[in-house]
């Protein structure tokens, strides 16, 4: 990737770090359309892999930013050939996405708190508290609508938003831990139901 290629996406995330509201996670359906459908930096199935990967890693959800900064720089770098050098590049792709998507929401989120703690009697603090609400619900189901069905196989993109909505449905009205349902789609996986 050339540097003006590196500037776009660093910009574009900050930008996405701003409007992050419920997490990085919930940028992923404009993160997937500037990287893979915009610029076909990655595959479909890429970006879901390294998403995935990144989900199941222990740790923030945002690792995932820096897992595609790291395909990303290590491609840039010649690939599995680059030698040493794929990784240097790997490296400063995962430092540039992190960097990309955390400094903006992090300062922001620093001086909000600070006025937001100082304001939370006032009645428009307070608004604002509930009515995120529902915006944040709504970016959670199209990040989950987007990675269920971008494999883009006709006969596996039903299943998996079945899987998906079963989990969202299970995660919300039950106590089931989460890496329970983890080790479930892991084992439906191995046996091939989906």
């Amino acid at each position: 990737m050339p540097l003006n290629d590196w500037l776009s996406l660093f910009l574009h995330l900050a930008m996405l770090s701003v409007i992050s509201v419920g997490g990085a996670i919930v940028t992923t359906p404009d993160i997937h359309r500037f990287i893979v459908d915009e610029h076909a930096w990655l595959s479909d199935g890429q970006f879901t892999s390294l998403v995935a990967i990144a989900q199941t890693a222990p740790g923030p959800n945002i690792l995932f930013v820096g897992l595609i900064g790291w395909d990303l720089g290590f491609q840039s770098g010649g690939g599995v050939t680059g030698g040493v050098g794929a990784f240097g590049f790997a490296a400063i792709g995962f430092l540039l996405n992190i960097t990309a998507i955390l400094l903006p929401s992090c300062v922001m989120a620093f001086f909000a708190t600070q006025w937001a703690q100082r304001n939370r009697n006032r009645l428009g603090v307070r608004a604002f508290k509930v009515g995120m609400a529902p915006i944040v619900i709504s970016l959670l189901l199209s990040t989950a609508w987007l990675l269920s069905g971008s494999h883009r196989l006709n006969w596996l993109a039903p299943k998996l938003q079945i899987v998906t909505l079963i989990a969202a449905i299970l995660f919300w009205r039950t106590n089931i831990h989460i890496l329970w349902m983890f080790a479930a789609g892991a084992l439906a996986g191995i046996l091939g139901l989906i």
